[in-house]
């Protein structure tokens, strides 16, 4: 009997949880901007005629991508240098 009470219970809870909605997912909201960021401008895309151009065009952005992340990289380690050699250059003045 104990047993059969706590199985009742269970179910009542379950069916009271679920008219709440307690098992219902949350609701998601995406605005115009798409997940806080700003939309890219598109005023820039070149028109394209066919779908190998258009394969092209997003080779060549994709190749110019590569080309800045290859730049960035390389001035992320020469900005490192410089302030390595600017807190030696201080340790130096301290002394």
């Amino acid at each position: 009997m104990n047993r059969s009470l706590r199985v009742r219970g269970l179910m009542v809870t379950a069916i009271l949880a679920g008219a709440v909605g307690c098992f219902r997912a949350p609701d998601v909201s995406v605005d115009a901007s798409g997940w806080g960021r700003e939309r890219p401008s598109t005023t820039s895309v070149p028109p394209t005629s066919s779908h190998d151009e258009a394969k092209a065009e997003l080779r060549k952005a994709y190749g110019e991508i590569e080309h800045l992340r290859k730049e960035n990289e390389k001035l992320k380690r020469k900005n490192d240098e410089l302030e390595r050699k600017n807190d030696e250059l201080k340790k130096k003045a301290g002394d």
